[in-house]
């Protein structure tokens, strides 16, 4: 079979099963393994397949992905955003706000995020991530930039 826009295809089937079966993926990810053995759109499926992962918490597996999507073309915004979100998920288990503290590893993923959220913020503004951008801002100690943050959420 050959696909003239397996993208178009890919992303349909992603939105289609991220609505039905958010704990699947398998034609979604069988679209972009057909999409990277044919070296069609290879941004596009890695990006795409690192935000299945993260979807599905295969952090290594994401992390991969976003990586080899960065690789390809380090100014497109899409999978840095991904990443900077993988990280804040993985920060977020960190948070104990019962037991007044952060786990060194919660702070330390947050620093990614930021790093991550920064670099693409610069192409496409993010603000579907801003609370979790501020959340991390505040949790290494940053209230200042927090807000400021925030009321660019809120502006």
């Amino acid at each position: 079979m050959q696909l003239t826009y397996p993208y178009v295809f890919a992303a349909s089937s992603y939105n289609d099963e991220k609505a039905t079966r958010p704990t699947d993926f398998v034609r979604t990810i069988g679209i972009l393994d057909y999409m990277l053995n044919t070296g069609k759109d290879l941004y596009y499926a890695h990006n795409l397949k690192c935000n299945v992962f993260v979807q599905l918490y295969k952090i290594d597996l994401a992390k991969k992905e976003c990586e080899e999507a960065i690789k390809i073309d380090p100014a497109n915004w899409p999978a840095q955003a991904n990443l900077g979100y993988l990280y804040y998920a993985l920060a977020q288990k960190g948070f104990n706000p019962v037991a007044g503290g952060t786990t060194a590893e919660a702070k330390e993923n947050c620093q990614k995020a930021l790093e991550q959220l920064t670099k693409a913020e610069r192409s496409h503004p993010l603000r579907f991530l801003y609370d979790g951008w501020a959340r991390c801002l505040d949790v290494l100690g940053n209230p200042d930039e927090a807000n400021k943050i925030r009321l660019r959420l809120n502006s």
